[in-house]
C-alpha cells in the first residue's frame, strides 16, 4: 500500500473518531453547564480530526455534495427550516395579537384564581409594581425565583391593564432598593399614589391582598369582645386560639382589636363588626345594653355561641328578641359521611343558598348547639338558616338530655337541625304617596345603616385547628365580608393541587438520562447506519 492509500485509510479512521469526539464535546458542554477549558480542547481535537478526514477524502466529499441524494437532502433541510420559521412567525403573531395562555392542568395551576380576577376588576387607577430580583445568571436559586415571579406577574399584567411591572436588581440599583426599604432579594412593592404594600415572597394570595389593601383604602375595624373567656385573637393555641383568624382579617385589610365592653361601656363608633366568639360566662347587663344601643344605630354582629347556651342567658334572650332561637341542646349527626369521627361533631357540606355560604368546603362544628330562625321575627327583619344537619328522624337531632344521647322526638330538636343563621334588617316600607315627597329647602337625611347578624352555634370551627384545613376559615371570612357589606371580597379558596410530581431524580440519575437520551440512542442509530453502509460498499 502506497503513502496515499495509507493517508486515505488514516483519514477514514480520523473521520470516525471525529464523530465520536463531536458527541463527546457536546456531552462535556451539557454536563459542565458552561464553556470550560475541557470543552475548547475537545472541540479543537474534533475539528482537527474532521478536517483531516475532509482533506484526505476531498474528492469523495465534493462528489457527495453534488450527488442527487445531497441535493435532495439539502432541499429537505431548507424546507424544514422554512416550515420551522413559518411556525415561529405565526406563533409570534398569535402571541402578540392575543397574548393568552392555555392552562391544561387539572387544577388550573397556571391560571389566576377567581378571587384574584374579581379583585383586579376593582382596580380603576394605575398601580406600579416594583419587582426587586437579582439578574445573576450564575445563581440557580436567583434564576428560579425571578422566573417564578415573571410568570406570575405576567398573568397579573395580562388580566389588568392598570398594572405595570418594573424589574430592578437590588444588588445593582442600591438607590432604588434603599428608597423602597428593600432588604431581601425577591421583594415586590405595590405602589398606588403615596401608598405602598410590600410582599417578600412570590405568592398569588399575598400579591392579591396587597392590591386589595391599596384599592380599599379604608381599614375597617373588627372588635372581638373580651372578658368572658372568649376565643382570643392573640392566642396561638391549636385548639382554642384565633390567631389564624386575625391574620386572615389583616390580609383582607381589616384591623382586629380586643374590646372590653365592661370597661368602655360603649361599642366604639368605628366598629364595623362586633364579634362574640364563644363566651363561657354571662355578659353583664351593662354590656347587653351597650350591644342593644350598637344595634339600634345599625350595628353588625357575629355571634358564635357554644353549648350549653344557658350559661349566657342574657345574650340568648337578646338574640331571641331579634327573631333568633338558640337551643339549649347538643347537635348530633349519626350520618357517617357527615360527622368528624364523632356524631357530636357534625360536618356540613351542603349549605343553604346565601352569600355567606358561597362555595364553602366541608366544615366541622364540634359540640354545637342549634340556632334556628323563629317563625315570627320582628317587623322588617328577615332571618334565614345557613347550615343544617342531615335530614331524617333519628339520623340527626338536637339532644336536650345531658345524661345520655338518645333521640326523643317529644323533647329533642327535630332534624334537620339548623346550625347557623343570617339576619338582615330591611328598609321600612313607605306609605303610598310618601315616596319622593320632600318639603322645599329640606335636605335629604342620610339613610340609617341597617342591622346585619350572623349567629353560629359553635365557635370551634374557626380555631387554628380548623381555620385553614376546612371550610371554617372561609365561613368566618365570608361572614365578616357580608356583615361589612364587602361581598366582593367573599373568599374563593383556590383548590389544593393534587400531588402529581414524580420522585426527584438524583444527580447521577439525571445525568444518566441525559447521556442515554441525547447521546447513546442517537449514537446507536448512527453506528447502525455506518455498519449498513460498510456492508454495502
Amino acid at each position: 500500500m502506497d503513502g496515499r492509500g495509507r493517508l486515505y485509510n488514516i483519514g477514514t479512521l480520523c473521520g470516525l473518531i471525529g464523530i465520536v469526539a463531536l458527541l463527546f464535546t457536546l456531552a462535556v458542554r451539557l454536563v459542565m453547564g458552561r464553556f470550560e477549558l475541557y470543552f475548547f480542547i475537545s472541540a479543537g481535537v474534533t475539528l482537527a480530526l474532521i478536517g483531516f478526514y475532509v482533506a484526505t477524502h476531498l474528492g469523495r466529499v465534493i462528489s457527495a455534495l453534488r450527488s442527487r441524494q445531497a441535493v435532495y437532502g439539502t432541499n429537505v433541510f431548507v424546507a424544514s427550516l422554512l416550515a420551522v420559521g413559518a411556525a415561529a412567525i405565526i406563533n409570534v403573531i398569535v402571541v402578540e395579537a392575543f397574548d393568552k395562555e392555555l392552562d391544561m392542568t387539572a387544577e388550573k395551576l397556571f391560571t389566576l384564581t377567581d378571587q384574584t380576577k374579581e379583585v383586579l376588576k376593582m382596580v380603576k387607577e394605575p398601580i406600579k409594581v416594583l419587582a426587586f430580583f437579582s439578574t445573576d445568571e450564575t445563581n440557580p436559586r436567583f434564576v428560579r425565583m425571578r422566573k417564578e415571579a415573571q410568570d406570575l406577574l405576567s398573568r397579573y399584567e395580562r388580566e389588568c391593564k392598570y398594572l405595570k411591572v418594573e424589574w430592578i436588581d437590588p444588588f445593582i440599583d442600591r438607590e432604588m432598593a434603599d428608597k423602597y426599604n428593600v432588604e431581601y432579594n425577591g421583594t415586590v412593592v405595590f405602589e398606588k399614589g403615596d401608598r405602598r404594600e410590600t410582599v417578600t415572597e412570590t405568592d398569588e394570595q399575598k400579591f392579591t391582598n396587597a392590591i386589595l389593601k391599596l384599592i380599599k383604602g379604608e381599614v375597617k375595624k373588627i372588635y372581638f369582645l373580651r372578658g368572658h373567656d372568649e376565643k382570643a385573637i392573640d392566642d396561638y393555641d391549636e385548639h382554642k386560639g384565633y390567631s389564624d383568624a386575625r391574620q386572615a382579617l389583616e390580609e383582607q385589610n381589616y384591623e382586629a382589636k380586643d374590646l372590653y365592653l365592661a370597661s368602655t361601656g360603649e361599642v366604639p363608633s368605628d366598629c364595623a363588626v362586633l364579634v362574640i366568639a364563644g363566651p363561657q360566662k354571662p355578659l353583664l347587663d351593662v354590656e347587653i345594653e351597650a350591644i342593644k344601643r350598637y344595634l339600634k344605630r345599625g350595628g353588625r354582629l357575629l355571634v358564635m355561641i357554644d353549648p350549653p347556651s344557658d350559661r349566657c342567658p342574657n345574650l340568648v334572650k337578646l338574640l331571641d328578641e331579634w327573631g333568633i332561637k338558640v337551643g339549649d341542646d347538643l347537635v348530633i349527626d349519626r350520618n357517617p359521611f357527615a360527622s368528624y369521627l364523632d356524631p357530636r361533631v357534625p360536618i356540613v357540606s351542603d349549605y343553604e343558598f346565601h352569600t355567606v355560604t358561597k362555595r364553602l368546603g366541608p366544615t366541622p362544628f364540634p359540640f354545637a348547639c342549634s340556632v334556628t330562625p323563629k317563625d315570627n321575627p320582628p317587623e322588617n327583619i328577615s332571618v334565614v338558616s345557613l347550615a343544617k344537619t342531615t335530614p331524617g328522624e333519628g339520623v340527626s337531632w338536637g339532644e336536650t338530655s345531658r345524661e345520655e344521647i338518645k333521640y326523643d322526638p317529644n323533647e329533642d330538636t327535630k332534624p334537620p337541625v339548623s346550625l347557623a343563621v343570617a339576619l338582615e334588617e330591611n328598609p321600612p316600607r313607605r306609605k303610598a304617596g310618601e315616596e319622593g315627597k320632600k318639603r322645599e329647602g329640606e335636605e335629604k337625611k342620610p339613610e340609617k345603616q341597617l342591622v346585619r347578624m350572623v349567629v353560629i352555634g359553635d365557635s370551634d370551627f374557626a380555631t387554628n385547628q380548623f381555620f385553614k384545613r376546612t371550610g371554617g376559615g372561609d365561613l368566618f371570612l365570608n361572614a365578616i365580608n357580608w356583615l361589612t357589606m364587602e361581598e366582593d371580597l367573599i373568599k374563593i379558596r383556590a383548590q389544593e393541587p393534587e400531588n402529581r410530581e414524580l420522585r426527584p431524580l438524583s444527580a447521577g440519575e439525571a445525568r444518566a438520562v441525559q447521556l442515554v437520551s441525547i447521546f447513546a440512542i442517537p449514537f446507536l442509530v448512527f453506528a447502525a447506519g455506518v455498519i449498513v453502509w460498510w456492508k454495502r460498499r
